[in-house]
C-alpha cells in the first residue's frame, strides 16, 4: 500500500503566473466581450465591460450572433462599420411596415384602382425586403 506521494510537486514561480495573468485580463477588458441580447422588435448587440450598446433592432437571431462573433475574434472592434448594416436593418423594416400598409389597404379598400395599385406596390415592397434581408444576412 502507498502511503506516500512518489512524485515530487512541481514549483511554479506565482509573480510570474500572476502578472501573465493580470495582462491577459487587462487585454480582455481592452478588447471587450460582445453579447446577444433581446430587444423590442428584434435583437441587439452590447458591450458587457462597458455595458455600452453597439447596435440595436437587428431583426435576425443568428445576424446578431454571427456579428457578436465577428466582433468578439477582431483584433480591434471599433474599426468594424456598423453604418452599411444599419441602412439595411432600417430599409427592411421600412419595407416591413409598407407590406402591412398595403395588405391592409387591399383588405379593406372598395375601389378597386386603390386596390390594383396596392396589389403592384405590395409586390414591390415585398421584393425590396427580400433584397434588404440577403444584405443583412452577408454581414
Amino acid at each position: 500500500m502507498v502511503t506516500r506521494h512518489t512524485r515530487n510537486k512541481k514549483k511554479y514561480n506565482k509573480s510570474h503566473i500572476k502578472n501573465k495573468i493580470d495582462n491577459l485580463a487587462i487585454n480582455v477588458a481592452k478588447k471587450g466581450i460582445f453579447v446577444v441580447g433581446k430587444s423590442d422588435p428584434g435583437y441587439k448587440v452590447l458591450d458587457c465591460i462597458s455595458k455600452k450598446l453597439i447596435i440595436d433592432n437587428i431583426p435576425f437571431m443568428s445576424v446578431a450572433k454571427n456579428l457578436a462573433d465577428k466582433l468578439n475574434k477582431a483584433e480591434d472592434p471599433t474599426e468594424t462599420s456598423l453604418i452599411n448594416l444599419n441602412n439595411h436593418i432600417n430599409r427592411y423594416y421600412k419595407y416591413m411596415n409598407d407590406i402591412l400598409f398595403y395588405k391592409n389597404t387591399i383588405n379593406n379598400s372598395i375601389d378597386q384602382h386603390k386596390v390594383s395599385s396596392a396589389r403592384a406596390r405590395l409586390l414591390d415592397a415585398v421584393h425590396m425586403a427580400k433584397e434588404a434581408r440577403t444584405h443583412i444576412n452577408f454581414i
